[in-house]
């Protein structure tokens, strides 16, 4: 079974493709129900699946992005929201930049209309169409095996750009960046047939010790560059040295050298497939000695040697937000997380933290917790002992977030895990595409958050869901809800090292040899180690404390995160934003793949908006995030009159809008927003201001 799934279905007629791997849909709406026939078609780009149709038009239950191409792949056509457009007959493939990408092939003509709520394309009476689609989620193709000894390892690390599937800068695009194979320790060096041997024009020269070649690790991957042994890192090209560092320096400078490169990558990716300008288009390619467009088809070696010719300082305040720093204990068994990190183009520092325990772990990681103990908790037990060992992670000002690749428990960071990464990949693709939640609450005077959770999830108009609460379990019906498959787990009670309570005493997840859950919050306090265990038994990721937490601004911290995750934000992001509005925010973590999402963004990625008031006007920015899709995405914002496309991960704004404008921007998506130093949700905001 593939991950895309085509229905025919009838009230209303339309036309659903699914990807049943990452429960994202379309739905084509139609004039009368029609018959689905399996087929193939020779599509521009990849599908992995086709039907054939009849059909006289569709039209989408929201605006999204038109493109129109002939039969060459050449774009003849792009339609935005609020538009109308036509073409005459001819042979075209239209694609469709919707929650799940579908590309139609038809002979006809073509008339688009489209505004801010759906978007109608019909043709010239009922014709005949070849809808193709392919799912987004990548998976490693292959697992490459290595010994400790530094050439192997250098030699398995080469084989990471094996995932990107294109040696132009349309590397860019988050779609063309599959994943690299995974790297296993074994006791002699084992690369797939498969996977060819390296013969790359770009070489990392660099000496042979783990932390030179762990920092290396996204730049290798994105560049599909080779690593040799060298005396002192240095980027070869075609033979000649094109940049050169010290050890010391080499991790600061792979931090300046990928974003440089993935910008001006976007600037030239132009030429190809989507001949579309970014926003800061005009502003950088003033201040370049060349057009990044001119580039697209010369080799990687001749593109890579103009791109650092430009001084660094020329690009950096057009940069986008990097997403991640990964913080990596220099042991050769952490190897193994490398392909995980460079699938999300994780800056990768090498790194020895102190440990602390007991008190001195209270003392970093509860800077804010609440004084004198009358508020009520979620545990009874101590909040540390001397049994814990926790790791002080200095945070990367340069990146969104950090992850601890190491032994013992992050503080200020999220706790990687591979198993996490690995489950996500295992897992078989839905044949039931309801999404389902489980609420469990295991304490009475806290069924007020279950409920209040219980009403922010299955929201969605676009996701049929199944929400299951239970409350006053005992052990034997906890372990059995934990086995069924669900899609998102939320537990709302007290907790311990031990275990989860239940009625009948504390259920050890460590007891239980698998789980159904996929990601999951443990709204509990002390519950890091029961999380873990869950994610050792099958779990994807999710959210943990690591103390006690006082009841109420816990609950504030539960409600705030399970409407980031509805609203299709990223573990880490949803926390990150939910923890920066309680004090006893810090006492949470993600753990295992903390880049898991639980459902999909409406508008295809989460942004998080700031307003603020200048006398009869407002300011508005967006922030898009960049966990579901990956650096390199595109985004029209609905305010943006021009049109313009911005990189996700990059401020766009501000735009000025009247009062009007921005309540009608508001009522679009329920996305948090920032007003005057004040955090809101988009529809409490637009009420407030009507």
């Amino acid at each position: 079974m593939t991950g895309v799934v085509f229905e025919s279905l009838s009230s209303p007629p339309r036309i659903r493709v699914a990807d049943t791997v990452g429960h994202e849909q379309t739905d084509l709406y139609t004039d009368q129900p029609c018959t689905l026939t399996p087929t193939t078609a020779d599509f521009p780009f990849r599908v992995t699946d086709a039907v054939e149709t009849t059909i006289s038009g569709f039209e989408t239950s929201k605006a999204i992005q038109v493109y129109v191409r002939d039969r060459s792949g050449r774009m003849v056509l792009s339609a935005e929201h609020d538009c109308e457009h036509s073409l005459p007959a001819d042979d075209y493939f239209i694609e469709l930049s919707a929650s799940v990408k579908i590309y139609i092939e038809v002979s006809s003509s073509i008339s688009i209309d489209a505004n801010l709520e759906r978007s109608r394309v019909s043709f010239d009476g009922p014709t005949r169409l070849v809808i193709g689609s392919r799912s987004p989620r990548s998976q490693p193709p292959e697992t490459v095996t290595t010994t400790g000894d530094p050439e192997d390892l250098m030699t398995a690390l080469s084989c990471l750009g094996e995932g990107i599937l294109a040696d132009s800068p349309d590397r860019s695009y988050p779609t063309i960046r599959g994943h690299p194979p995974e790297i296993a320790l074994g006791s002699e060096l084992e690369v797939p047939d498969n996977i060819e041997p390296h013969d790359s024009d770009v070489v990392f020269e660099l000496p042979p010790r783990i932390d030179a070649l762990y920092p290396a690790v996204p730049l290798v991957y994105y560049l599909d560059a080779a690593i040799e042994p060298g005396e002192t890192p240095r980027i070869v090209a075609d033979g000649e040295t094109i940049y050169e560092t010290s050890l010391e320096e080499f991790p600061s400078a792979v931090k300046e050298i990928l974003p440089h490169v993935f910008l001006l990558d976007c600037l030239a990716r132009r030429a190809g497939f989507y001949p579309f300008k970014i926003g800061v288009h005009e502003r950088v390619t003033d201040d370049l000695p060349f057009a990044p467009a001119d580039y697209y088809d010369r080799p990687l070696a001749e593109q890579l040697r103009a791109y650092l010719d430009v001084p660094f300082e020329t690009l950096k305040p057009y940069l986008p937000q990097w997403s991640v720093t990964a913080h990596v204990e220099p042991d050769i068994e952490h190897v193994t997380a490398m392909p995980y990190l460079a699938a999300q183009l994780a800056f990768v520092e090498c790194t020895t933290y102190p440990r602390v325990t007991g008190d001195d772990a209270r003392k970093a990681s509860i800077q804010a917790f609440v004084e004198g103990g009358s508020s009520a908790t979620r545990a009874t037990t101590d909040v540390f002992n001397e049994d814990a060992a926790f790791v002080d992670v200095s945070p990367d000002p340069r990146t969104l977030s950090d992850i601890w690749v190491g032994d013992d428990i992050p503080l200020r960071a999220s706790e990687f895990m591979a198993e996490g990464h690995q489950n996500r990949h295992n897992r078989e693709p839905l044949e039931e595409r309801t999404v389902t939640v489980t609420i469990v609450c295991n304490e009475s005077w806290m069924d007020g958050e279950a409920a209040a959770v219980e009403e922010l999830y299955g929201t969605r108009e676009d996701l049929p869901f199944n929400i299951r609460t239970h409350d006053g379990l005992t052990c034997d019906e906890l372990a059995e809800v934990l086995q069924r498959d669900t899609d998102f787990f939320h537990y709302i009670g007290h907790a311990e090292p031990k275990g989860l309570q239940c009625t009948n005493g504390f259920l050890d997840i460590q007891n239980i040899s698998s789980v159904g859950t996929d990601i999951f919050f443990l709204n509990a306090c002390q519950s890091y180690q029961q999380a873990a265990a869950l994610v050792e038994a099958g779990a994807i990721g999710g959210i943990a404390t690591l103390s006690d937490v006082i009841d109420e601004p816990a609950s504030a911290v539960g409600r705030t995160t399970a409407r980031m995750l509805n609203q299709g934000f990223g573990l880490r992001d949803a926390l990150s934003i939910a923890r920066s509005r309680s004090f006893t925010g810090g006492q949470y973590l993600t753990i295992g793949d903390d880049s898991a999402t639980f459902l999909h963004a409406e508008s295809h990625l989460p942004n998080r908006c700031i307003v603020a008031e200048s006398g009869n006007e407002y300011h508005l920015s967006m922030l898009p995030y960049t966990d579901q899709y990956g650096l390199g995405g595109m985004i029209t914002p609905y305010t943006d009159s021009e049109g313009k496309r911005y990189l996700s991960g990059t401020l766009i704004g501000p735009y000025n809008l009247s009062r009007d404008e921005l309540v009608d921007f508001l009522e679009l998506q329920d996305v948090p927003v920032e007003f005057e130093g004040e955090f809101y949700w988009a529809s409490d905001l637009a009420e407030e201001l009507e």
